[in-house]
Formats: C-alpha cells, sequence, structure tokens
C-alpha cells in the first residue's frame, strides 16, 4: 500500500481517563503529567507530493500550543512502543481529500495493524460520519469548529461535546484535591498504542514556524447561529471562542456557564460585552474581565445600543441567577428573541406574546417528547417536605441508628440530624439548597470560592443562610462532580460526629420517568400530532412529581445515600411545544443539539407540528 492510500486511510488517536471524564485538570498538573510520560504527534508525508498531511487550513494536523514546540516522541526500548497519552481531549486529526477525521468523543479500543500501517477502531456499533455536505464526525461544517481553551487551565476543549465542556470548567473552577487529579492522570498514562509505520518526525524548524504561524492567523469563524443580523448592523449571542468579526463590536452573554462565556479570559478584546450584573461581577471575579468592556443591562427595562438603530429589552431566563434572554428590535421592527438557556414559566409567555417576532433562536435542549419533566415549583415543594420528613425522624428505625452509630464509633451525647448535600454547578440549582434550609432553619454552608459566587447575587435571604463553618449548617451546597458514593462517604467521614448521615440531592432533569407515565411505547402507534396533542393537553399531570417518587428510593440501611430529582433550569418539551405554539413568530432557529443532520431534521419536524398547532389554536395560555 502506497504512502498516500496510508494517509486516506486516517490514523485516529485516542485518549482515555481512567473511569472518570470529570476530572479537573490544572496548568501545571499537566506539565508535570506530559513530563512523566509522552504525547505522540505522527505526521505522515504524502509520498506522490512530496508535502506532509495538511488540514482545510493548510496547516500541518499537530497541535502547537502558542508558543510551545510540538509534543516530545518517546520510545519504549523494551517494547518499543510509543506511549500516548492526553489531558482530555488531545487528538489528532488527518485530511483525507474533503474529510477531515477527528477522535470520537466515546471511549474506543484502538488496535494498530502493523501490515496496513493505520489504526482500526474496533467497538460494536460505530457509527460513519456522513461528509457528503462538507461536515465533521460531529456534523459540524468543518470552517465551523471551535478553537475553544478552558478559560482557567488553558486546555482545548474543541474535541469534547458541551456537557464534557461544562463539567471540566466546573471541575477547574472547584479543585479541591490536586492529589486526586493527579492520581487520574496517571492512570491515563496506562493507554498505550503501537507506532505506526512510516511517520518520520518533524526536524525542520522552517516547517515548524510555518505551521505555527498558520494556526495562529487561522481565526475561527462565527457560526451562523450565532450571529444576529439587522439592516444596519450585527450582534453575536454567546460566541466568544471565534476570531474577531469585522462587523461585530456588540457581543452578547447570556448567562455564566461554561458553554456559553468559553473564550472569554481577561485578554478578550474583540468588542463590548452585554450581559446582567450577576454575569458581569463573576466574569470579573473569576476570569479577571476589564470592567470597562463590559455594558450591565437592566433586567426588562428597553435600552438602545451603542451606535446602532437597535433596541435591546432583557428579560429573566429562569435559568440560572443572572441568566437571561434578549428581545431585540430595530427601527423598522425587524424583532428578534435570543433565549440562550432558558425554562419557559407562564409569566413569561404572557410578557412576549404581545410582540410580532421575526425569529427565535431557541434552546432545544430538550426538544424531544419523551422529555416532559415536571415544574421547578413543584420538585422544590416535593424535595422540601422529603428533607422535613428526615429531620422529623419519619423514615428513621431505631436500629437502623443503633447500627450506624456502632459502625461509626460514635459516642452519642446529643441527637444528631443528617446532613442534606445538595448538587451544584458553578452556578445554578441553587434554590432547592435555599428552600430547604428555610424549611429546616437551618444554615447553608459552601466552600469560599461558591460563597464568592454566591455573595454576587445579593440576594438578601441567601445573605442571611450563609455560613462559613460546615458544622453550623445542615445543608450544604458541593460541585456536582463529588455526587457519587466514594466522594460522599469521604465527605461525610469528616463530620461523622456532627451528623447522622448524608442525604444527597441530586438535581437533573436527564434521568426522570414519570411514575404515572413510566412508558413512551404509546408514542410509537401515533403520529407526532397525535403526541403533540396529548402532551399538552394533559395539564402536565404525567410528568408530576410527587412525595412517593423520591420515598422509594430511600432505604433505611445506608448512611449516605443519593436522590436522583427531575429538578431542570431546561424547558421541557411540553412548555417548548407552548412557547412555540402560543408566541406570533415567523421562523424558529434551533440553537442546541446541532451536531448531526438526524437530529435536525428531528427537530424541524417537531417545528412544523407546532406550526400547525398555532394555525389551529391547538392550546391556550389558560391550558398551560
Amino acid at each position: 500500500m502506497s504512502q498516500r492510500e496510508k494517509v486516506q486511510r486516517s490514523l485516529f488517536t485516542y485518549y482515555k481517563v481512567n473511569g472518570n471524564k470529570n476530572v479537573a485538570y490544572t496548568n501545571n498538573l499537566v506539565k508535570d503529567f506530559i513530563r512523566e510520560t509522552s504525547s505522540v504527534i505522527e505526521l505522515l508525508s504524502d509520498e506522490e507530493t512530496g508535502n506532509e498531511a495538511v488540514d482545510s487550513a493548510g496547516c500541518s494536523n499537530y497541535n502547537v500550543k502558542d508558543e510551545e514546540m510540538p509534543a516530545k516522541i518517546e520510545k519504549n526500548k523494551s517494547e518499543g512502543e510509543t506511549v500516548m497519552t492526553s489531558s482530555t481531549m488531545t487528538s489528532i486529526s488527518l485530511k483525507q481529500e474533503n474529510a477531515l477525521f477527528v477522535a470520537s468523543d466515546e471511549e474506543q479500543e484502538v488496535a494498530v495493524d502493523e501490515d496496513e500501517g493505520f489504526d482500526t477502531i474496533k467497538q460494536e456499533d460505530k457509527i460513519e460520519p456522513d461528509f457528503s455536505q462538507g461536515l465533521d464526525s460531529l456534523g459540524c461544517p468543518e470552517q465551523l469548529l471551535e478553537d475553544v481553551k478552558c478559560p482557567v487551565c488553558e486546555i482545548q476543549l474543541d474535541k469534547l461535546s458541551i456537557l464534557e465542556r461544562t463539567t471540566h470548567v466546573d471541575g477547574c473552577l472547584f479543585l479541591t484535591s490536586t492529589k486526586l487529579v493527579y492520581k487520574s492522570l496517571k492512570a491515563a498514562s496506562k493507554q498505550k498504542v503501537k507506532k505506526p509505520k512510516s511517520a518520520p518526525k518533524i526536524t525542520s524548524e522552517e516547517r515548524i514556524e510555518k505551521s505555527k504561524d498558520a494556526i495562529r492567523n487561522r481565526a475561527k469563524q462565527i457560526p451562523d447561529v450565532k450571529i444576529l443580523n439587522f439592516t444596519s448592523c450585527k450582534f453575536a449571542v454567546d460566541a466568544f471562542c471565534y476570531g474577531q468579526h469585522p462587523e461585530i463590536t456588540h457581543y452578547f452573554l447570556s448567562h455564566f456557564h461554561a458553554d456559553h462565556y468559553m473564550g472569554i479570559t481577561k485578554n478578550w478584546h474583540n468588542g463590548i460585552i452585554y450581559c446582567s450584573r450577576i454575569t458581569a461581577e463573576l466574569l470579573v471575579l473569576k476570569y479577571n474581565v476589564s470592567e470597562e468592556i463590559l455594558r450591565i443591562l437592566p433586567f426588562n427595562e428597553t435600552m438602545e445600543i451603542e451606535d446602532t438603530q437597535v433596541k435591546v429589552t432583557m428579560m429573566d431566563a429562569n435559568h440560572c441567577p443572572g441568566s437571561s434572554i434578549f428581545l431585540f428590535r430595530d427601527s423598522k421592527e425587524h424583532c428578534i428573541l435570543h433565549c440562550g438557556d432558558f425554562r419557559i414559566n407562564k409569566e413569561m409567555i404572557q410578557k412576549l406574546a404581545s410582540y410580532k417576532i421575526n425569529e427565535i433562536y431557541l434552546d432545544t435542549t430538550y426538544l424531544d417528547p419523551t422529555y416532559n419533566f415536571p415544574k421547578q415549583e413543584n420538585v422544590i415543594d416535593v424535595v422540601g417536605t422529603f428533607c422535613e420528613n428526615i429531620f422529623r425522624g419519619v423514615y428513621q428505625h431505631p436500629l437502623q441508628q443503633r447500627i450506624t452509630d456502632f459502625f461509626t464509633f460514635r459516642k452519642r451525647s446529643k441527637t444528631l440530624k443528617p446532613l442534606i448535600c445538595v448538587g451544584t454547578y458553578t452556578i445554578g440549582k441553587e434554590r432547592i439548597a435555599i428552600d430547604i434550609a428555610k424549611r429546616l432553619k437551618t444554615k447553608l454552608y459552601a466552600q469560599s470560592s461558591k460563597r464568592e459566587i454566591l455573595n454576587t447575587f445579593h440576594w438578601e435571604e441567601l445573605d442571611t443562610l450563609l455560613t462559613s463553618t460546615p458544622t453550623e449548617a445542615n445543608v450544604h451546597l458541593i460541585p456536582m462532580q463529588y455526587m457519587n458514593l466514594e466522594q460522599l462517604e469521604k465527605y461525610f467521614h469528616s463530620y461523622r460526629n456532627d451528623f447522622s448521615q448524608i442525604i444527597a440531592i441530586r438535581p437533573t432533569g436527564w434521568t426522570f420517568v414519570s411514575a404515572k407515565n413510566n412508558s413512551t411505547k404509546w408514542m410509537k402507534e401515533l403520529s407526532k400530532s397525535q403526541i403533540l396533542a396529548r402532551i399538552v393537553k394533559t395539564k402536565n399531570d404525567a410528568s408530576r412529581f410527587d412525595l412517593e417518587s423520591i420515598e422509594k428510593q430511600f432505604n433505611s440501611d445506608k448512611v449516605t445515600q443519593i436522590y436522583q430529582v427531575p429538578y431542570s433550569e431546561h424547558s421541557s418539551f411540553r412548555e417548548l411545544s407552548f412557547f412555540s405554539i402560543l408566541l406570533d413568530h415567523t421562523r424558529i432557529i434551533p440553537t442546541v443539539n446541532m451536531n448531526n443532520m438526524q437530529s435536525i431534521k428531528n427537530m424541524d419536524s417537531w417545528i412544523f407540528e407546532w406550526q400547525q398547532a398555532r394555525a389551529v389554536q391547538l392550546v391556550t395560555i389558560d391550558d398551560f
């Protein structure tokens, strides 16, 4: 097989973090890790042209970070193997004619075919990417691939999914145990692959410098879905990890979640950032962003954007503290609504119902009828009642308590109460913890980095609840990545003489299956229009969360237990349906789950059903 054919078969590289993708990384740890192990970077030359393999921008296919040299290649002398490591996301791609192959996000077994000189991916259900429309393996246009770095540790995140990016940055912001991280990093170094044939080292400094310059000069364009077009100007929303746009100087940030602010650092200078006060304070607190480029917008007030003929009204997105949706209108009454991430409620629909909206950029995270979870108020009430019952000992058996005391070697001088731990992200999910603390008449504890964030909310009721002493509070906010039994048991060990047990509340919208409607089989027998009609006409009863739903998770024999509760800060399918049917609009543009054509087609089909339902006035606001 010729060298050209080998290149065209492509070389996939693989990364694997042992047992945990939610590991936080820091610069020093990663540098130590790379020094201890090594990183593989292989370039295959084209025999027929004499040119090295290049990407779509004409750059050599190896990663060069800022002014650093390419990573070292180190052979295993005893086995003749090359050790490949990666800081959670490194993958090497090779151009094959008009197709760009990248490593899969899922864990795969990678083996090298010695005879052919290329990697063979072994997996049960391999899905080949469709490149017929100029898409990459994630289903995105090649020219729109993001140059995404973690704003904390500056590691490349462009090969990670949105969820993995968010989890990584949250981990960096709340990193508390560097030893644990270092141990996980070293475990990752055990993954080995054999060195493919015909992979000469890059020895020419001229070629290296040329590629470095090309990479630096290759600015990723802002995707169309993030650009709002008016006659006289353009705006960008949640688009900070791209190159500077010649026509855009006004950038809007919907909220302080990593998948939306990614790219912002203290050196970001592409224009002015418009956002809420809480979001602005967090940008200054966490990333030392200059206040000179920040413009704080008040909620529910119409403001004129500098040097434009466009006005914007910012409204509460009901997502996380400081989250916003933006309603733009120009002098010609062209109206655009950008929803960022949001959780729809009746008040929001009523505020927007009077506007004729040309385009709605919609948060389509749960645009699937299987995601029909309950309202936030319902979940908060049920969880609060459950925690009150736990405190009163409703579910506690005396025998179990004596067993607990025996195995923890605890001398009981007083009656101990449970510790309620609520999982949280950098920002979000706080409302559950606040309600529990108020019901139990106890303080609320969070580690210092989280308290700094909470202080930017300027919520009076929160200020009275917060404490810096963990033993004073029966409710603790802890990072979501520590919501597993191993970490919680370690956490409880530190407070075993202060609390009787741990009740961990993990809020998520992904795992909910209603007890009253625990199957979606009925959907297979109905058309989309029938499914939609059934869901919007059920008054949300099918997705109601009751006390029984959480009580059945209780196990009196466990000192530490995690309770999954369907508290989502994104809109359910039912809420999205009401929003789209009741608002007067011309076009809906999805902003989430745009990673493959099948997902896009599925969302388009539901948007069409909403249009049909709006034409016949299927529902009213009273049905919500």
